[in-house]
């Protein structure tokens, strides 16, 4: 049995992913239907991304000085009132006002997932022993797919019955409940030694970022990995800035038929989860796990731009979606179960910044290239990835990048 301080987040997750999920929905058709630009989407998504990719081993150090439980609930309740701040604008207020203060949001939901993230990668290992860590993480990012299917199952049919503002709300919402479950957790965090104070914290946030980095740095195998995440990462911005493009101008389908392709991607991750949540790997069938893994997934992106029939989009989705638990799970697991608890925070905060740095100037790009190529999507899903498998490839060529991902940090204290 899950122990009741897991449940606790598990519970939060799934409260927190059904608002998300429903706000990036809405988030994408809203923008596109009101400024009719993929520039301008690309802009509004990199607002939220760039926060992140500046501050990770910054938040990172925070979550190994601080309470990484009230960093998560804090994170939460401002997230909610943000959202829901965004709401009146949308209302009551000027009509003017809502591309700017979806500007602003967006940066505070960056800044507040920057905090988040490696508080809450960081507690996890605390929640469960180690032989249990990749059951965790699978049904934790399990249970958010499943209520991604619910919500992009539901999400288009929300958005052309009720609009965006209501799903805008009901992110908001899930926030602040996510952080009520949040607040009754128990976690045993040993604080440093030495704690951080006004006196002292910006030497101990210099000393203790620097450490996290070095850390990064000084395997080779971790280094290659998130480099090749971060590269990863970059090419696969357009996909997600294209996705509405594609479904309206190539397929001929509205909002109700993205969500449907949602729904399908959620379903195929959800087996996927499942899959990794009782099959146990063993760690020498790591590294084969997850490049076949990332090879199948970037078939799949070739794939969906080389479709023209909507029906076979979903199929593939399923495909896409089933790969990313074999990927994702092994990677946070074995980053969590080899990083000591006292430096995790500021691991995965430097792990958040190389992977996602990249992700901000992608976004920048990436919708000024989509219209500059008179927005023809498929082809460019079909370089996308191209390239994608192209880089997996090249990195598993590394010998120390396989062993990396062959390590059995059961054995480890």
């Amino acid at each position: 049995m899950w122990n009741r301080n897991f449940l606790l987040l598990w519970q939060g997750q799934i409260v927190s992913q059904i608002g998300t999920q429903l706000f990036s929905l809405a988030l994408l058709y809203w923008v596109l239907e009101t400024t009719g630009s993929a520039t301008l989407m690309g802009l509004i998504l990199m607002a939220a991304a760039l926060p992140g990719a500046l501050l990770g081993p910054f938040a990172g150090t925070l979550a190994d000085n601080f309470s990484r439980k009230w960093l998560m609930v804090w994170s939460d309740v401002v997230r909610g009132l943000v959202a829901l701040a965004f709401v009146y604008v949308l209302w009551w207020g000027e009509s003017g006002w809502a591309l700017p203060t979806l500007f602003a949001a967006q940066v505070i939901f960056g800044i507040c997932n920057s905090i988040f993230t490696p508080a809450v990668n960081a507690t996890i290992p605390e929640l469960v022993t180690r032989d249990r860590l990749t059951s965790a993480n699978s049904l934790l990012q399990g249970a958010n797919s499943l209520t991604t299917t619910a919500s992009f199952s539901l999400g288009g049919f929300l958005y052309a019955a009720v609009g965006a503002a209501w799903l805008f709300a009901i992110n908001g919402i899930s926030y602040l409940l996510s952080a009520l479950s949040e607040s009754f957790i128990r976690v045993e965090q040993k604080l440093p030694n030495q704690r951080m104070s006004r006196s002292n914290a910006l030497a101990k946030f210099r000393h203790d970022t620097w450490e996290g980095i070095l850390y990064v740095w000084g395997n080779r195998g971790l280094r290659i990995l998130v480099g090749m995440l971060a590269l990863i990462n970059f090419v696969l911005v357009p996909t997600a800035i294209g996705i509405p493009i594609l479904v309206k101008d190539f397929l001929g389908r509205g909002p109700e038929f993205l969500g449907i392709m949602g729904a399908c991607q959620a379903l195929g991750s959800l087996v996927g989860f499942i899959v990794m949540a009782v099959v146990k790997i063993a760690p020498a069938e790591r590294p084969y796990i997850i490049l076949l893994g990332m090879v199948a997934s970037g078939g799949s992106i070739v794939l969906l731009g080389l479709t023209t029939i909507p029906l076979l989009t979903l199929p593939v989705l399923a495909l896409f979606g089933f790969t990313l638990p074999l990927i994702n799970v092994n990677i946070i697991s074995l980053m969590q179960g080899t990083t000591p608890s006292a430096t995790r925070g500021r691991v995965m905060g430097v792990m958040a910044t190389v992977v996602l740095g990249l992700i901000p100037l992608s976004q920048g790009i990436s919708g000024i290239v989509i219209d500059a190529l008179d927005q023809n999507i498929p082809a460019i899903y079909v370089a996308v990835g191209l390239a994608f498998v192209a880089l997996v490839l090249t990195s598993a060529i590394n010998a120390d990048f396989r062993r990396y991902l062959a390590t059995d940090y059961s054995l480890r204290d």
